[in-house]
């Protein structure tokens, strides 16, 4: 009777444990589950986590303004961006104010990870498939190298979306970031024709934006145009651009994963001993203001001031260089490159990266 009654508690025991197990697997599974329908996964790779508010999220070096007594969004670069997810609509409209004196600006967009497409600032209506949710990426396309950045501030100024009726989904996007400094070849001058304006520069066919796609991560574009390690060029010279959004205003953006450089081209008139102290202060400056970031140095495709560049990198542990002797990527004019060869410069690029930092560091959810 006694083994009996043993043999029934024992067995009582096992199914309550079996129970807590599997209400624990349940659980753990419902969070997992939970988690996972927090996120929204579009098609080009990218990661985003509803932030359970209608907010949308800017990265890169945007800054807030105000223009007529309405506050915008403001940014004097190619290749800053936002998104935003939208629910219950089949058209959204993006609205821009134009501040150029020159020729309008284009801005991108992509809905679910689709490829790019560019609209003139003017044009802020969206077209949607239908009115489930969808996650929609704009990015500052093209603007005339020669307007008034650094100076007057003079870029895209976003005020607003238009959801006509429907909903604004905030998110916030779990890739990594990697800021691209240097000059319009960074920026993508020239990358759609002869135009050195909004017609001909975008940052959507710029080397940076084909590295970072193949990298799964976001492109911080900080190209200038004629800019370099001593001259200002259309914007300011290297160790300004570290430090500043324009004359007036610092750089305030949030610090980048991964920071990639290249200057020097536009430095071919200026001598070794005017460009290295300038070089590494620009460096310094870097490493002071963005201590954790890898930083990887390109020497310029015209190989201009290479060896000075190696010296300036020499003893830096943090910073690989990147050859690109025998690269030849094509070009417009000889200098700027076209839409193929940024891809090909991008893709050498993201394969040097990834060489450097391992196959998942661009993983969501790794730590870097």
């Amino acid at each position: 009777m006694k083994k009996i009654i043993c043999l029934l508690l024992c067995l009582a025991l096992f199914t309550v444990s079996c129970d807590k197990n599997g209400v624990a697997e349940t659980e753990s599974k419902d969070i997992a589950e939970t988690q996972e329908d927090n996120l929204i996964r579009t098609t080009d790779g990218m990661v985003y986590e509803k932030t359970g508010d209608s907010g949308i999220n800017f990265t890169g070096r945007w800054f807030e303004k105000e223009i007529g007594g309405v506050n915008h969004h403001v940014t004097v670069n190619d290749g800053s961006e936002f998104q935003f997810a939208v629910s219950g609509t089949e058209t959204v409209t993006v609205v821009f104010t134009v501040i150029t004196s020159l020729k309008t600006p284009y801005y991108a967009y992509m809905i679910d990870g689709s490829d790019p497409e560019r609209k003139h600032i003017t044009d802020g209506d969206i077209s949607l498939p239908d009115t489930g949710e969808h996650v929609i990426r704009i990015i500052t396309d093209g603007i005339t190298e020669s307007e008034s950045k650094y100076k007057n501030e003079i870029g895209f100024a976003f005020r607003d979306i238009d959801a006509h009726g429907g909903t604004v989904i905030g998110i916030k996007p779990l890739n990594k970031t990697v800021m691209f400094m240097g000059d319009s070849i960074t920026e993508g001058v020239r990358a759609l024709s002869m135009d050195a304006d909004s017609d001909g520069n975008s940052a959507t066919h710029s080397y940076p934006w084909y590295c970072a796609s193949r990298l799964g991560a976001i492109a911080i574009n900080c190209g200038f145009a004629a800019s370099g390690t001593v001259g200002a060029g259309s914007f300011a010279p290297f160790l300004d651009t570290v430090n500043r959004f324009s004359e007036t205003r610092e750089n305030s953006m949030p610090a980048p994963d991964v920071i990639v450089i290249n200057y020097g081209h536009n430095d071919v008139y200026f001598k070794e001993s005017d460009v290295t102290p300038r070089y590494n202060a620009a460096l310094d400056a870097l490493r002071t203001k963005y201590p954790d970031a890898p930083i990887f140095v390109l020497i310029p495709f015209s190989q201009t001031h290479a060896d000075t560049i190696r010296e300036c990198c020499a003893g830096r542990d943090y910073i690989t260089v990147v050859e690109t002797n025998g690269w030849n990527p094509s070009t417009t004019d000889g200098i700027h490159l076209n839409a193929f060869g940024a891809n090909s410069a991008g893709t050498r690029l993201a394969a040097e990266i990834k060489r450097v930092l391992g196959e998942d560091f661009f993983s969501v959810g790794s730590q870097s």
